[in-house]
């Protein structure tokens, strides 16, 4: 006799008090300039959630996206991937605090080459983790897993194209080679709103909204953008 059974809790989760770690919260600002807090429910309000719902999210050191999620998609499901496992262990150990744990599937796998059939999810985050990835490579994945009418939505910064940010995204990449010991962040990789959206479209996703959750104060101001794109 075979028995299903759910792996997941089945009382609805209580997230709307979890909040992001003060330390990861302070760099985000200080590197956007912008509330962590904030930006969460703009993602969370252009996600356009529903129970049901099946959701993957492009973990980093701080899961408070994936976590709101929880209670807003029960009894859907919510899965955070990472491909490096020190950082999903931290994003695991958020979890255990807020005593969340066992309502999220946590996987270890590259984003170029998502584990997953296609169309599994409906919803795809990735917050201000992007211009860590190989971009084309996760929009490409990113169309194949979601469903059609699924939203893909990713929070990072659009640089304009000019000499001026040639020039500050090189010295950005030796500082963090050589000052912050950060291979990572050396490695980064930013896109014009043009670019990005060209590949979206590249993808086959359509629409897309690219949103500046900042004001730009110059033609070459790097802007925190949120970027919504739905699989047809």
């Amino acid at each position: 006799m075979m028995v299903e059974t759910n792996p997941f809790p089945s009382p609805r989760p209580a997230t709307e008090d979890v909040r992001p770690h003060r330390a990861f919260a302070r760099r985000f600002r200080r590197r956007t300039g912008l509330d962590l807090v904030t930006v969460i429910e703009r993602m969370l309000a252009e996600a356009d959630l529903h129970p049901g719902d099946r959701v993957l999210d492009i973990a980093s050191q701080d899961v408070t996206l994936a976590l709101r999620m929880v209670a807003r998609v029960h009894p859907g499901q919510v899965t955070c991937l990472c491909p490096i496992e020190e950082i999903l262990e931290q994003a695991y150990r958020q979890a255990q605090t807020a005593g969340l744990e066992e309502f999220i599937d946590w996987r270890i796998a590259a984003v170029e080459d998502l584990p997953f059939p296609d169309q599994t999810f409906d919803v795809l985050t990735c917050g201000s983790s992007f211009r860590l990835l190989d971009g084309r490579a996760f929009i490409t994945e990113a169309h194949r897993v979601l469903a059609p009418g699924g939203r893909l939505l990713i929070a990072e910064a659009t640089v304009p194209h000019s000499r001026f940010n040639d020039w500050r995204l090189v010295w950005r990449a030796l500082y963090h080679q050589y000052v912050r010991k950060d291979r990572a962040e050396a490695a980064a990789e930013f896109y014009s709103a043009d670019e990005l959206a060209q590949m979206l479209v590249d993808a086959g996703f359509q629409p897309i909204i690219i949103r500046g959750l900042q004001r730009p104060w110059t033609t070459h101001s790097w802007v925190f953008s949120l970027i919504k794109a739905i699989r047809p």
